[in-house]
């Protein structure tokens, strides 16, 4: 989901996770998904030109969880970087 504020020239992403965990251990799928929703928020802020703030809830648990924009950057410059034979492999696990 995508809610765009284009007055305040932002936008909150939202993945919604289906995994069956217990309240938790939401950590581990914030570790798992950061590759995906790292790609997700630089696509949304390369098509919008807004600030992008994204965050994963998780169904199981009704927990919303963020990250950090730093965090984001950080990953997206890691999947750039990866020959296209790891990047494969990191896809295939999400």
């Amino acid at each position: 989901m995508l809610i765009v504020n284009p007055d305040a020239g932002k936008c909150l992403l939202v993945d919604w996770k289906t995994n069956r965990i217990q309240r938790g251990e939401e950590e581990h799928l914030r570790k798992q998904y950061r590759p995906q929703i790292a790609a997700y928020w630089k696509a949304v802020a390369e098509i919008t030109k807004q600030e992008v703030e994204a965050g994963i809830f998780v169904t199981a648990t009704g927990e919303f969880v963020v990250y950090d924009a730093s965090e984001l950057e950080t990953e997206w410059e890691r999947l750039r970087a990866l020959p296209a034979d790891e990047l494969t492999q990191v896809i295939s696990t999400l």
